[in-house]
């Protein structure tokens, strides 16, 4: 397995109790192995996206260059903010309902993506560790859930992938777009 090139890697035997600010705990597949559903793992420490998101993408800028965009689900990050300015950039912060509640994906340039599935905070050290290995196994293409369920995480009953969002919760696109700085023009005629 290989862990991303990095000083601030979790890596077998190292402190997993006590949370450093600038120790992102991440394993990566390496860059030559087959794609799967995810392209390795990571264990925030806790679900405070304004906390751990810039760790991660700093982290990971050097397996696909500066980052310019990131999703997430909006339940596991309820108060991630839409972007953040790092290292001169604007990093932008999608959250999605329809994407899987234990994944992140970070573009960068050139559009290289990474699909990363995030370990819950709360797990213990050493299953958090068996995860993060298996996530970055390079011969896997097991889903997310395998990877969970079989390490003893089950599903989180509350997130469901791909269900609908709570009526009025949900902004539609010309909703986000003009909360942006964006104008929908509509025609009187309509």
């Amino acid at each position: 397995m290989s862990h991303a090139p990095s000083p601030q890697n979790h890596t077998r035997g190292g402190d997993t109790t006590t949370p450093a600010p600038h120790r992102t705990r991440i394993a990566l597949k390496p860059s030559t192995a087959a794609r799967g559903h995810v392209d390795g793992g990571w264990w925030p420490w806790s679900n405070e996206a304004a906390a751990e998101f810039p760790g991660l993408i700093r982290t990971l800028s050097t397996r696909v260059g500066p980052v310019s965009r990131m999703s997430y689900h909006l339940d596991t990050w309820p108060t991630a903010p839409r972007k953040l300015f790092m290292d001169g950039r604007i990093v932008r912060l999608d959250g999605f309902r329809t994407t899987d509640p234990h994944t992140v994906t970070v573009t960068g340039t050139r559009s290289r993506r990474l699909s990363l599935l995030v370990v819950p905070p709360q797990t213990p050290a050493s299953t958090a560790q068996t995860v993060l290995d298996a996530s970055a196994a390079p011969e896997s293409t097991n889903t997310v859930k395998d990877i969970l369920t079989s390490n003893g995480i089950p599903p989180d009953p509350h997130h469901t992938t791909n269900a609908p969002p709570t009526p009025g919760t949900e902004t539609i696109p010309e909703q986000r777009w003009e909360s942006e700085g964006g104008t929908v023009h509509h025609n009187p005629q309509d």
